[in-house]
């Protein structure tokens, strides 16, 4: 279990982790990183150096000093390896994969969900249904980019409640290949090979980077071919084996298993007909590409001596408002049935229903009581640390409804906001009536169309010869048509 995270705590973990990273002795890419330093002080308190940078690795691993220290310089040293000095100034964006790590990331074989599990893990799922060679080099560069995406890389100005959450609960992995991808017609040392370089490069990247893989479950068909990667998982990640469950099955049974650990298993991108959905990865990319643009510009402005102050903080509040994945205590507003199984969405319908009396079908209840138990329920949500979000359909992405978003004054702004939300809790209370009402009036209607289930008592039927047969199907016949009369009224 993770500690209790209180500004005392968090110093004096920092003040630790620096003497235990000093204490490693090959770090070659930490020390280059100090000669940086001293050549150009003014990054003293940016990426690598910063104190939110180095808590990621002290959440990864539970606040375990000496474990998070050798963690984050095998990460330094990763990515001098990959990126070369360039990492060590700043983060790696998008547009520094080369155009071998593009097209890898573009097939979709790892992908990162856009919702959280029941727990509020971020989720990644990988459908090894490709069968293109690619370069170890290469998967490690996505794996550890996408990882850095999921707990934030630009933490000075954008939003980052939902990555904070990321940073202490961790992630799960999905690993879904097709259908049509395993009965493919293919040696078995082929495959077997492929599976094997492609775990190893995954496996690498969970020993350095700074997320926490919290579960890893492998979805195979009860195959004999699904068994043997199974059993080369069980070599090569023997040390996290306590983490690994194994699932084996059809499409459907699987999907099944997935939804008892709480996961959208609607949004998984893995096709029984062997293709890829590509919808959520584009989005994602299109954000992440925007994100990264827009810091840039920030930077620029913040680097600038004719750059306005009033004009920056516009900017960093624009820019804060945007979600990349909502987190679990928050409110999403958006049209769609997954919303309702969003963590954040259940503990609001549940607040309520147990409202909904007073508000609603009490008839002694005025408007403005109304309008109280609104803002009270507002309240209650915030005081949980939630969020209310919306959909911008126009652009693609979630956007935080707390946030102003003009230059007015602080007041309006934030009175314009409470009336919003307060609107779309009002017509939530509206929604929620209307759907216990149909519930209420939907009769219960018994749909069998035999005779047979009305006499189901366990003891058997004599026989009988034509005469009292003929008799005993009238009586059935009589029977039936007074069932159907009674359902009719």
């Amino acid at each position: 279990m993770a500690p209790e995270e209180t500004p005392e705590f968090l110093q004096e973990s920092l003040r630790k982790f620096h003497s235990e990273v000093t204490k490693v002795k090959n770090k070659p890419a930490y020390d280059r990183a100090q000669e940086l330093l001293l050549a150009d002080p003014k990054y003293q308190d940016s990426y690598i150096h910063a104190s939110g940078y180095k808590l990621r690795f002290l959440r990864c691993e539970l606040f375990n000093i000496c474990k998070a220290a050798k963690r984050y310089c095998k990460y330094l040293d990763t990515l001098l390896e990959l990126h070369g000095e360039k990492a060590l100034k700043g983060p790696i964006g998008i547009s520094d994969l080369g155009r071998e790590e593009m097209t890898f990331l573009r097939e979709g074989s790892i992908q990162v969900m856009p919702y959280r599990d029941r727990s509020g893990r971020r989720v990644v799922c990988v459908v090894p249904n490709s069968r293109r060679d690619v370069p170890r080099q290469v998967v490690l560069k996505i794996w550890i980019y996408i990882s850095a995406s999921l707990v934030g890389s630009f933490e000075n100005v954008n939003n980052d409640l939902d990555h904070l959450e990321t940073q202490v609960k961790g992630a799960i992995v999905i690993i879904m290949p097709s259908y049509h991808h395993v009965y493919e017609n293919r040696g078995l040392e082929g495959s077997l090979n492929w599976t094997r370089r492609r775990l190893e490069a995954a496996q690498l990247a969970g020993l350095i980077v700074p997320v926490r893989a919290c579960a890893v479950h492998l979805c195979y068909p009860n195959t004999a071919l699904a068994k043997a990667v199974a059993s080369i998982f069980t070599i090569v990640g023997s040390s996290r084996l306590s983490m690994v469950k194994f699932h084996f099955g059809n499409p459907i049974e699987l999907r099944y298993q997935l939804q008892g650990y709480g996961i959208p298993t609607d949004l998984i991108p893995s096709t029984d007909t062997g293709n890829v959905k590509s919808v959520n990865l584009k989005q994602w990319m299109k954000l992440r590409k925007y994100l990264e643009w827009r810091t840039q510009e920030i930077k620029t402005m913040w680097e600038s001596e004719e750059s306005d102050e009033s004009s920056l903080s516009l900017e960093i509040r624009t820019f804060s408002q945007i979600v990349e994945c909502p987190a679990s205590n928050d409110v999403l507003f958006r049209r769609g049935r997954a919303m309702n199984y969003h963590p954040g969405n259940v503990k609001f319908l549940n607040l309520i229903e147990s409202r909904i009396h007073e508000h609603t079908f009490d008839e002694t209840t005025t408007p403005f009581r109304r309008t109280v138990i609104e803002k009270e329920l507002m309240q209650q949500i915030r005081d949980s640390g939630g969020r209310f979000v919306k959909w911008d359909i126009d652009k693609g992405w979630w956007v935080d409804m707390t946030i102003a978003k003009d230059d007015g004054t602080a007041i309006d702004a934030s009175r314009e906001i409470d009336r919003e939300i307060q609107s779309k809790i009002h017509y939530a209370f509206r929604d929620f009536r209307k759907k216990m009402m149909k519930t209420r009036q939907q009769p219960i209607v018994n749909t069998s169309s035999t005779h047979v289930f009305q006499l189901e008592d366990g003891l058997k039927r004599r026989r009988y010869d034509n005469d009292t047969s003929t008799s005993q199907n009238c009586n059935f016949e009589g029977l039936w048509d007074n069932h159907c009369d009674s359902w009719e009224s």
